[in-house]
């Protein structure tokens, strides 16, 4: 919302200017998912990084939850594919993940589980102190970005958690639906 309420004082509102939004947006989504792609595809087949990305294209809303979620989301778990996650990209890619929480809960849900599967293998290896403590850093850089996207909300308005609550709500009664697919 913030970038949307940036992007409509630079260019205006209208209808116009909100399809050009989702449009930019799309095609970011598009470029992380050719970015986190290439992190896990082997050296000789990169063409299929750029195939995943094109692939998002035709998706348009149907397909995904909230756009800016799923950049936020893809951009976390692409940071967490990274051969060795340092301290800084740590608390990035949490931070990622709490926005993408402030953005959408059922995203953060998936890509939170996404996330961890990319993190657990780590977790068993000879370094899994510094994994356990690097993925405790992310939790909490997650959770002070999702805290500095709900709090100026929760101060002025201090109801409106009552609207958080019930996304998650019906993000958690979906979740019976998607388990007997």
């Amino acid at each position: 919302p913030f970038l949307f309420g940036l992007f409509v004082k630079m260019f205006g509102f209208s209808w116009r200017t909100s399809l050009l939004y989702d449009g930019l947006l799309h095609v970011w989504l598009c470029c992380i998912t050719i970015w986190g792609a290439r992190r896990i595809a082997p050296e000789g087949a990169r063409w299929r990084a750029y195939l995943a990305g094109l692939a998002v294209l035709p998706l348009g809303t149907v397909g995904r939850p909230d756009e800016l979620a799923m950049c936020f989301g893809m951009a976390a778990c692409g940071l967490a594919l990274a051969p060795m996650l340092t301290w800084p990209r740590c608390m990035i890619s949490g931070a990622l993940l709490g926005l993408c929480c402030g953005t959408s809960m059922g995203a953060a849900l998936g890509f939170a589980c996404v996330w961890a599967g990319l993190r657990v293998p780590i977790l068993f290896s000879a370094q899994w102190r510094g994994a356990l403590a690097a993925t405790a850093l992310a939790a909490l850089s997650g959770i002070c970005a999702l805290a500095a996207c709900l709090l100026p909300i929760a101060i002025t308005h201090p109801h409106a958690y009552t609207f958080f609550i019930g996304e998650v709500q019906r993000t958690a009664a979906a979740l019976p639906l998607v388990a007997t697919w």
